[in-house]
């Protein structure tokens, strides 16, 4: 079985050239470069600007601590839509040093391993995630699951999550698209 290539943010569903993966994206109370930067993520406008718009954040050091780990978080899910998956590891371990319960952060830590083809160390993150998350975190995080399942030959496992993820949303394509690969036979 192929593991198609795929990537969404948490509240956008666009693919990317990435391995089986899901990011997010979350809220920040800021309005200055902070909010710029939850924006782009959000609508998975991943540029070099919008990535400095990140950094330039960061680099104020005015932010809350959960701001700075939402920014944190958000330039994550830009890195992985641009493939720059070393660079994700990295600001979603710099955000769950900060908050270590920020669930997007550990959804967009699991993608970035994924895209690193470190399934098992994906797997252990998003487990720790799961019982944390909600609504369309629990969402991307059992898809990331999923794909790290399957990566890992836990067939029946990456079903179980996928469709999961289906019963949660019958929206999130990516989800029902990866489980109408399957079947399912009765013995």
């Amino acid at each position: 079985m192929s593991i198609r290539k795929f990537a969404f943010a948490l509240t956008a569903a666009a693919s990317f050239a990435v391995l089986g993966t899901a990011s997010a994206a979350v809220m920040v109370v800021g309005t200055g470069p902070e909010r710029s930067c939850y924006e782009a993520a959000k609508a998975d406008r991943a540029t070099g600007a919008t990535i400095r718009t990140c950094t330039e954040a960061l680099e104020q050091g005015t932010l809350s601590p959960r701001d700075r780990a939402a920014t944190y978080t958000n330039r994550s899910a830009l890195l992985i839509s641009r493939d720059k998956a070393e660079l994700a590891l990295a600001d979603a371990d710099d955000a769950l040093k900060i908050e270590p319960s920020m669930t997007a952060a550990s959804v967009n830590r699991s993608a970035a391993l994924i895209m690193l083809g470190q399934y098992a160390e994906a797997r252990t993150t998003i487990d720790a995630a799961i019982p944390l998350a909600s609504g369309v975190e629990l969402q991307r995080a059992l898809y990331n699951r999923a794909m790290a399942s399957e990566a890992l030959g836990d067939i029946k496992g990456a079903y179980h999550d996928l469709k999961r993820a289906v019963d949660l949303d019958p929206k999130f394509e990516a989800a029902r698209v990866e489980l109408a690969r399957y079947q399912v036979h009765s013995r």
